[in-house]
C-alpha cells in the first residue's frame, strides 16, 4: 500500500472511531465538515484524481490540502489529530507528519 494511501486509511479510521464515536466538543457538526473535506481532498491526492496535471494548479489536491491546513491549522493539529494515540493501525504523529509535507510546500511557495 502506498503511503499516502495509508494516511487516507489512517485518516478514515481516526474520523470514525476517535472522532465520531469519542469526541464531544460544542464544534462537532464544524469539525466534522472539515475532517470529511480533509478526508476528500487526501482521497484525490492518494489517487490521483485531478482535473489538470499540473500539482501547483488551484484545482490540484495539493493545492487543497495546503489551502485547508492554512486555514485550519489548529482546528487539524489539536482538535482532529491532536493525540498521539488513536483507534487507527497508522500512528496519529505519521499522519500530521504526511499533512505538514504539504506545509512545506505552501511554505517554498511564499
Amino acid at each position: 500500500m502506498e503511503n499516502s494511501q495509508l494516511m487516507l486509511r489512517g485518516l478514515i479510521e481516526v474520523y470514525e472511531n476517535d472522532f465520531m464515536h469519542g469526541y464531544e466538543g460544542e464544534r462537532k457538526e464544524e469539525l466534522r465538515l472539515v475532517f470529511l473535506e480533509l478526508i476528500v481532498a487526501v482521497t484525490r491526492y492518494a489517487n490521483n484524481y485531478r482535473y489538470c496535471s499540473n500539482p501547483e494548479c488551484l484545482c490540484s489536491p495539493e493545492s487543497h490540502i495546503r489551502n485547508m491546513i492554512s486555514r485550519n491549522r489548529s482546528d487539524i493539529y489539536n482538535e482532529l489529530l491532536g493525540g498521539y494515540l488513536g483507534l487507527s493501525e497508522v500512528p496519529v504523529f505519521k499522519i500530521r507528519d504526511f499533512l505538514k509535507g504539504f506545509e512545506g510546500e505552501l511554505a517554498s511557495e511564499q
